[in-house]
């Protein structure tokens, strides 16, 4: 079961905490450390949607686990 619901906000962790994880892969990189807010999520992983303005130029279209996020 997800830990996170729909307009939750997280920010994704840091490289260091993340690189281990098998999902991640090193296009996110840019994301780690960055605030989010989760728009949808599945029976596996969530969508992102950045808090800030400047991180919208990034590439968001990624599915997320509990284990690349922490609660805010």
């Amino acid at each position: 079961m997800l830990k996170f619901k729909k307009g939750d906000p997280v920010r994704i962790k840091k490289w260091e905490d993340v690189s281990k994880v098998d999902a991640f892969v090193d296009k996110m990189k840019p994301l780690c450390g960055k605030p989010a807010v989760i728009i949808d999520r599945d029976d596996r992983a969530y969508r992102l949607r950045p808090m800030q303005i400047a991180d919208m130029a990034l590439d968001w279209d990624w599915w997320f686990t509990d284990e690349m996020l922490e609660k805010l």
